[in-house]
């Protein structure tokens, strides 16, 4: 898995064309019976119904050259994911800040046998958002437990149980990098040990 590049399923453009018409159809469209009221009238609904198919027509274009660009690569110390049409964006999120792998499925995805692989990094953590997402997989599952694999052949540490456990945290959990180095060797239990010492030696200066 580890040096491999992953596209989105082709499922994943009819996902995302689904999800478009249904905003169409619910939040945009709607607004045509405005037509209804006697100051405006036919003329309004129809300019507005048919402003309205056009647009979607080019968003429905936009979503069938767009979702070809996008591709996901787990290399040896980060996932990216390079995306974009029109302006080209590459997104890396490397092992080391990495502290959950999760999989996403909404109701949709679940009808079409899709799901998202969620990378949470400690940034982000315990928040609505996610530092990296990789949408649109059908093999959602091997390509979570790559990742997974791959964060411990990175890393070295806590015992990797299964495809999605390490002893000490819950399911998809990421334990933290044994003894991290700061710089010129040192820990951060011994910044954390000199920092306390430091405080002690100002609170006896002001005594």
């Amino acid at each position: 898995m580890v040096g491999r590049t992953i596209k989105p399923d082709s499922k994943y453009g009819t996902k995302m064309i689904i999800n478009t018409l249904l905003i169409f159809v619910f939040f945009v469209f709607p607004w045509a019976l405005m037509g209804l009221i006697p100051d405006l009238g036919w003329i309004f609904f129809i300019i507005y119904a048919i402003c309205a198919f056009v647009v979607m027509l080019m968003c429905f274009a936009f979503i069938y050259f767009y979702v070809p660009t996008i591709s996901y690569e787990i290399g040896d110390q980060d996932v990216i994911v390079r995306k974009g049409l029109i302006t080209r964006t590459e997104q890396v999120v490397p092992y080391r800040t990495i502290t959950n792998v999760d999989v996403k499925r909404g109701l949709i995805e679940r009808w079409m046998g899709l799901g998202s692989i969620v990378l949470h990094t400690a940034g982000y953590s315990g928040t609505s958002e996610a530092e990296g997402r990789l949408a649109g997989l059908a093999n959602y599952e091997e390509v979570r437990a790559g990742v997974l694999e791959a964060l411990r052949q990175y890393r070295g540490d806590g015992e990797y149980r299964g495809d999605t456990e390490y002893r000490g945290g819950g399911e998809g959990a990421i334990p933290p990098t044994v003894g991290m180095s700061v710089s010129g060797g040192a820990t951060l239990d011994d910044v954390v040990a000199e920092l306390r010492a430091l405080r002690e030696l100002l609170e006896k200066q002001s005594k």
